[in-house]
């Protein structure tokens, strides 16, 4: 986990908050919430949408020949089969810093896993130079169990899992012996990394690094037909018993390579016919920004691929399994596509519970027009108004849920009043009044 990403998690880990959190200890059951009595007690007259549209935006074509599109379209496809930490680890959950924001995500060129502190100088040139078609990286924190740093600060070890696409096999094991061979050492290593062998994957080029705090990393690059595994780890040896930087990139190799074999991608002459909403009009109605500023996650995607951006995804997994999500967007505010009315209805009471129990969060005021719709308010987060909007949508000080028919919501806010607004507007695109 380079120093360049996976920072040591501060002040901005008491920011993060539980959205679609589990809870197993909390037994008493979340007021019921029911969308068709609140939808005949939803008063538009009432609502305040400020300056935001209230109806869809156009509907969207294909990428075309914009390459671009067609990275992050095809990236998105790839966020499907990309190992999360939290599948090699249920405990990998965590964000950590606002640093850490930006290392989960799509690759659709160099700029980005530069932009993203993805991979560090100079690998996004190398993994351009070798035709760098695709990639998606996501990285999770997990606290140390016991023990902290001299200056009271608390350990952490976490993963970080990244896949490359190359035009072909022969593009993707050039790529990964350059890579490997410029991959720079953490800035804190006391030396020289050691060469480390990674059972049954002989192909696979790693090193281990020791940390001056004591922490243990490790970084893997691994050739596979066309396309080039990245994992990275750090643990120390408060970590829990038996765990390893050594093996989280083991089993995060292993697991990657069985879930890439069923990847089928795009060939390189249909990128251009790639639709840039596979649900066919969801992201249209959307709620967009009027500046035009929005997360980088923006785009629509399958719930598997979706959890990369979940504040917890073993948890969100069950939730959006359990009300048969097929399909998530996201602008500015982020719209959930549930089975039917009753699976939104039950989903919403779960979202909004989670909301209720994120650390430090209080109800806040209800919202004009809209009985229905929850939000919440926590501790003031310093710049976080000036912060990219990826960091704003997970250090959120004011976030809101609703529903209408099958679909439930969140939108996130640095002001009350502008979380009012942003509910109230996607309201009433997607319920179209």
């Amino acid at each position: 986990m380079n120093h360049h990403h996976l920072k040591r998690p501060a002040a901005a880990l008491a920011a993060v908050g539980l959205t679609l959190a589990g809870c197993s200890s909390h037994t008493s059951a979340p007021a019921p919430l029911t969308t068709t009595a609140a939808a005949d007690s939803a008063d538009v007259a009432k609502m305040d949408t400020g300056p935001y549209a209230i109806s869809a935006t156009h509907p969207y074509g294909t990428a075309g020949d914009d390459r671009f599109a067609q990275g992050v379209l095809e990236s998105q496809r790839l966020a499907v089969v990309t190992v999360g930490p939290w599948q090699v680890n249920p405990k990998l959950i965590l964000w950590g810093s606002v640093l850490n924001a930006g290392v989960t995500g799509t690759i659709p060129n160099a700029d980005a896993m530069r932009n993203g502190s993805m991979l560090p100088g100079p690998l996004p040139d190398i993994a351009a130079r070798n035709g760098l078609m695709a990639g998606f990286s996501t990285a999770r924190l997990a606290p140390a169990e016991q023990g902290s740093s001299p200056l009271g600060a608390p350990k952490f070890w976490g993963l970080q899992t990244l896949v490359l696409r190359f035009p072909d096999p022969a593009a993707a094991a050039a790529a990964a012996a350059q890579l490997a061979a410029a991959d720079p050492q953490p800035a804190t290593a006391t030396g020289a990394g050691q060469p480390v062998t990674l059972q049954g994957t002989p192909e696979a080029v790693a090193r281990s690094y020791e940390l001056s705090d004591g922490r243990t990393e490790v970084h893997a690059f691994t050739p596979h037909n066309a396309f080039v595994l990245y994992q990275s780890a750090v643990v120390g040896s408060d970590a829990p018993l038996g765990l390893s930087a050594r093996m989280l990139v083991f089993d995060a190799v292993a697991d990657q390579r069985r879930l890439l074999d069923s990847f089928v991608p795009t060939p390189a002459d249909k990128l251009a016919d790639l639709p840039l909403d596979p649900s066919g009009s969801l992201l249209a109605r959307t709620l967009t920004n009027p500046s035009g500023s929005i997360p980088a996650m923006v785009g629509t995607w399958t719930p598997t691929a979706w959890l990369a951006f979940e504040d917890n995804p073993p948890a969100a997994a069950t939730i959006l399994d359990e009300a048969g999500v097929d399909w998530v967007a996201q602008r500015l505010a982020t719209v959930y596509q549930t089975k039917n009315a009753d699976s939104a209805t039950a989903m919403l009471t779960k979202v909004v519970d989670g909301l209720r129990r994120t650390e430090g969060a209080k109800p806040a005021a209800p919202v004009p027009g809209l009985p229905q719709a929850r939000c919440f308010e926590r501790g003031d987060v310093e710049g976080l108004q000036e912060a990219a909007q990826s960091w704003q949508r997970i250090a959120w000080r004011f976030k809101c849920a609703a529903a209408t028919g099958r679909y439930v919501f969140t939108v996130y806010a640095a002001d009350g009043r502008d979380a009012q607004q942003r509910i109230s507007a996607q309201w009433r695109i997607l319920a179209g009044k």
